[in-house]
């Protein structure tokens, strides 16, 4: 048979000769690392599982799996060594792999996984009824061998997914790949148009021409007419009348062994050895891919989108302009291709980013399916309508309920908000099982708990089923629900290692986010629909639990917002304790270092948590309280009996990321008093306990102070390693403001030994993350290392209005430099007094003052571009 041959960069793959080329020339590659490649080649970006791997490239053998790794090495370093600067495969943790640069295809009769036939034969040769594709089929080529696969072993496979998901289509294609394997033919049963589960058979036999009598059942009838055939049969939308097609299916499967039958359904026939294929949604860029066309174009979803739109308006081509909205519009949607398809075909009208803005109200942008669609296609609303309707109403009341959740929910979440009236808490399982079962939920079991999660569209349509119904109340079982859990994070924080206590708490953030936009009013935002909104007190509750997984996973800029609007708010009638974290977070999160007295905010959550007797708030707020008043210079005298206080507080329970924290703090006040032995102990023996703890966040805290203290002990060369290997790790965490300050102490020691070009990268990068956390404070000492280095680039006037810029912050804001950073600006300023007259540069100076901060930015990162810091080495 002959092969399809594959280019890919300077690579051409021959299949049928089975040689690898590069710009013509041939390379040596062994067989089974030629049939690993293969494999991931003609998937062109699918995911190929290990599994598929071992069964394609060593069928029937028993080997080890460090097979796959050896050949996949061997593979990465050959590309690599004729095309370095890109990667041609990626593993996909704990799943597979996936080969991600874009591949072309030469006419040729290519033998994908399972296939028995070529589904590029003209179709008029071979018996079959299969329509003739309107549009091209995209993606979908792992799930396609798979299938053909699966069927001609055990003749029996359900093709189940939610509404719009594409199991009509694939079902087609598998159909069309599979023509030659079935001598007599592919014959598809449409029984959408069916009402009448007597009329299944009947349907069955006029596709394949059986004569139906009055003597016999059509079911009969099928069996001895289709007894010596070898067909596939395909059941296309099964879901309404799955009671007489699982009966019809496993007779058919008993009297005539060499039919194969593959159904499509929104949940599975339950006959027996049926084998239940999820179809999954089509791949879409994670938030902060596809910004590229090229990149974005990886992603089938993003094909589909494009094809379509090209479909609707002639020569439409993906720009770089277009793909962070086209990628956004397609992850917006899930991935559903029918979704995708609709919101393409509104490009003839709107562009991208006017889709993209239009998606909140999804189901009246896009309700033109086409005037070939079924009916029950031809709107987003319509799909999802054919499948509540075979809902039975205990089940359609759960469903609407589950509603509230805006990215998923746990078994324990559901339960607590949907029970009531007929529905017990021992029914959730039993009725999201059935939700399941028929698409309408799905269930993730790859985290540390099932997650269960509906697809965005649905769930929209499930929230104005909830609205409709004049059922209100479940928002604040939901809210209450997230208060509970997040306060249980709180007690749990404290001796948790940090990557166990994100993987429990962390998949609600998104919830977390659209409770507490409930309950201040803006439900709107987050819902799609109105509603009754708002429990302010509730929201105080909940904002007071928020700090830590806000701070966990950077969401500064979230927990800001969210403290404002729970300030207002606090009442007498506040408990003590959440009325302290309310406060103790507002302080925190608005802190100018080293400041002349403790602020009355600070003061009021140290006096909330002392009447509230919560031990571990009180010491967080008197240690945060002391840390404000610290500085080179500067030790205020309260500073060290409450940082003393903080320490004994919980020097008589077990160890926890507190104690650590507080300690550390005592290190700080020692160095900064000039004792740096004794605050290096210090913050030694706090590094132990978070390592002990698994307390990541802390640990990188840790390395940020001793590298600080290797550096004012003169060990510029161990602060450099200490702080590029915490560079490295905060990427890894994606704990951003630990990484911001890291950077820019890292441009400090660069600039201490003139590497001005590392240092100015480390800076700008450190400068555009504090913008983007909204830490203006932190920012100034990343203008400073760059002014610094302007000077030291001979750039002298950027250099002195920069220093302008920051001396007025600095005199407005009473913030004071900490200890290296003096020393840099130190350094700067007899840099320019030497080069500058006295008079130029105090007018260079006064100029500086008065810049706005988007100027100073432009200004300080002209000289070279910004470039992401230890990125490879993340």
């Amino acid at each position: 048979m002959l092969g399809d041959t594959y280019r890919f960069g300077p690579f051409r793959l021959n299949t049928a000769e089975r040689q690898l080329l590069v710009h013509d020339a041939p390379l040596v590659l062994n067989g089974r690392a030629f049939d690993v490649l293969t494999s991931l080649v003609r998937r062109r970006g699918q995911l190929t599982s290990r599994d598929t791997l071992m069964d394609e490239v060593w069928p029937g053998i028993a080997v080890i799996e460090n097979n796959i790794d050896a050949h996949l090495v061997k593979l990465r370093k050959l590309f690599k060594l004729h095309d370095p600067g890109r990667d041609y495969i990626v593993t996909d943790a704990g799943r597979g792999y996936r080969f991600i640069v874009p591949v072309s295809v030469s006419e040729g009769a290519a033998e994908a996984p399972g296939r028995t036939g070529d589904p590029e034969r003209p179709a008029s040769l071979l018996p079959h009824n299969l329509p003739v594709e309107a549009t091209g089929f995209i993606g979908r080529e792992a799930e396609l061998g798979d299938i053909a696969h699966i069927l001609l072993e055990r003749r029996r496979l359900t093709l189940v997914g939610s509404g719009g998901v594409g199991k009509t289509r694939t079902a087609l294609r598998v159909g069309a790949r599979l023509l030659e394997g079935f001598r007599d033919g592919v014959w598809l049963v449409e029984l959408a148009p069916l009402a009448d589960a007597g009329l299944v058979g009947e349907a069955v036999c006029r596709v394949v021409s059986a004569p139906v009598s009055g003597e016999r059942s059509p079911v009969e009838v099928a069996v001895a007419f289709l007894r010596h055939k070898a067909l596939l049969l395909i059941l296309d939308s099964c879901e309404h009348l799955l009671s007489a097609t699982a009966e019809l299916a496993a007779t058919l499967l008993a009297g005539c062994p060499d039919v194969a039958i593959l159904a499509t359904s929104r949940q599975p026939l339950r006959i027996a050895g049926e084998v239940v294929y999820r179809l999954p949604s089509l791949p879409v860029p994670a938030a902060g891919d596809g910004q590229t066309a090229a990149d974005a174009t990886r992603f089938a979803a993003v094909r589909l989108f494009v094809q379509r739109a090209a479909d609707a308006a002639s020569g439409y081509v993906l720009t770089d302009e277009d793909a962070p909205f086209v990628s956004a519009i397609c992850r917006r949607l899930d991935g559903v291709a029918m979704a995708i398809e609709l919101a393409a075909a509104r490009r003839t009208v709107l562009k991208p980013v006017e889709i993209a803005a239009r998606l909140e109200n999804a189901f009246r942008l896009l309700n033109s399916g086409g005037v070939s669609a079924l009916p029950r296609h031809q709107t987003l609303w319509a799909t999802i309508d054919w499948s509540h309707s075979l809902l039975c109403p205990v089940e359609q009341i759960i469903f609407r309920r589950l509603s509230v959740f805006v990215d998923g929910f746990s078994l324990q979440g559901a339960t607590l908000v949907v029970q009531g009236d007929e529905i017990g808490e021992d029914d959730v399982l039993d009725l999201l099982e059935r939700l399941v079962d028929k698409s309408l939920v799905n269930a993730d079991m790859t985290g540390a708990a099932t997650r269960f999660r509906m697809l965005e569209a649905t769930r929209h349509y499930a929230r104005e089923k909830l609205r409709a119904s004049g059922e209100t109340g479940r928002d604040q079982l939901a809210a209450s629900y997230l208060a509970d859990f997040f306060a249980a994070a709180e007690a749990a924080w404290p001796t948790t290692a940090t990557e166990v206590w994100l993987a429990h708490y962390a998949p609600e953030v998104e919830n977390l986010r659209a409770a507490i936009d409930w309950a201040f009013g803006e439900s709107g935002k987050y819902h799609g629909v109105a509603g009754a909104t708002g429990d302010a007190a509730l929201g105080v509750r909940l904002v007071a639990h928020a700090g830590l997984v806000a701070e966990e996973m950077s969401m500064q800029a979230d927990l800001k917002r969210w403290l404002r609007a729970a300030l207002p708010h606090l009442t007498p009638d506040t408990p003590p304790a959440e009325a302290g974290r309310v406060r103790f977070w507002a302080n925190k999160s608005q802190a100018v270092f080293s400041v002349t007295d403790i602020s009355p905010g600070r003061r009021e959550a140290i006096a909330l948590f002392r009447a509230a007797g919560d031990v571990v708030g009180l010491s967080s707020a008197l240690r945060t309280a002391a840390m404000s008043i610290v500085g080179p210079g500067k030790i205020h005298p309260e500073a060290a009996p409450m940082l003393n206080e903080a320490i004994a507080l919980l020097r008589t329970r077990k160890p926890c990321k507190d104690l650590a924290t507080a300690m550390a703090h005592l290190g700080a006040f020692h160095y900064y008093s000039g004792d740096l032995a004794t605050a290096r102990r210090y913050n030694q023996d706090a590094l132990a306990i978070r390592r002990a703890l698994g307390d990541r966040t802390g640990c990188l805290a840790s390395a940020l102070n001793l590298a600080e203290f290797e550096f004012i002990g003169g060990n510029v060369e161990g602060a450099i390693a200490y702080a590029e290997q915490a560079v490295i790790d905060a990427r890894r965490a994606s704990h951003l403001p630990t990484l911001a300050d890291l950077l820019a102490n890292l441009a400090g020691y660069r600039l201490a030994t003139d590497q001005v070009d590392a240092a100015r990268r480390a800076a700008s990068e450190s400068l555009a993350l504090n913008r983007a956390l909204d830490h203006h404070d932190h920012a100034l000492p990343c203008l400073e290392h760059l002014a610094l280095a302007h000077a030291l680039s001979g750039a002298h006037q950027e250099a002195a209005r920069l220093l302008g810029y920051t001396e007025g912050h600095f005199r407005r804001t009473g913030q004071v430099r900490d200890l290296s950073e003096q020393r840099a600006h130190d350094r700067l300023v007899a840099l320019l007094r030497e080069a500058l007259p006295a008079a130029t540069l105090a007018a260079l100076m006064a100029e500086g003052s008065a810049w706005p901060d988007a100027v100073a930015d432009r200004i300080a990162q002209q000289v070279a571009p910004v470039e992401r810091l230890g990125e490879s080495a993340a």
